[in-house]
């Protein structure tokens, strides 16, 4: 079984490097349908639709060119969140068209101005490796 090291990991938006990235997530989720025949004692449940959503996180660059500056609410854009690298043989989730649903900058006393989205998927990602 593959261990990676998260302290590798990287986003790119098309392919363009995202920078200043230190941390990114993803969730999938099934909603239910719920339903029962006459007569029957226990209600049953099917998968529904799929829904994926998630977050990426890191300290905010105003002039990361085609990084951090595409990332716009609103905007809808191919997204790939890389686990350990963007060397040959290294594995990344590929998502086709993410919308960009939020966007934050955190400003506090003491620390880094830090930037955060988040994404809603328009398709599940795929797990591809760099060839």
């Amino acid at each position: 079984m593959a261990k990676y090291n998260g302290t590798n990991g990287a986003v790119k938006i098309g392919a363009t490097s995202v920078g200043e990235i230190n941390k990114w997530e993803f969730s999938r989720e099934v909603s239910p349908v719920m339903g029962r025949a006459f007569g029957a004692t226990i209600e049953t449940a099917a998968a529904g639709v799929a829904k994926c959503t998630g977050t990426i996180s890191g300290f905010y660059d105003p002039n990361d060119s085609g990084g951090q500056d595409a990332i716009v609410a609103g905007a809808t854009v191919a997204l790939d969140l890389y686990l350990d690298g963007t060397a040959s043989s290294d594995d990344y989730h590929e998502f086709t068209a993410v919308l960009i649903t939020d966007t934050s900058v955190s400003v506090e006393n003491d620390n880094y101005v830090t930037f955060s989205a988040s994404f809603h998927a328009n398709a599940l990602p795929t797990l591809e490796t760099v060839a």
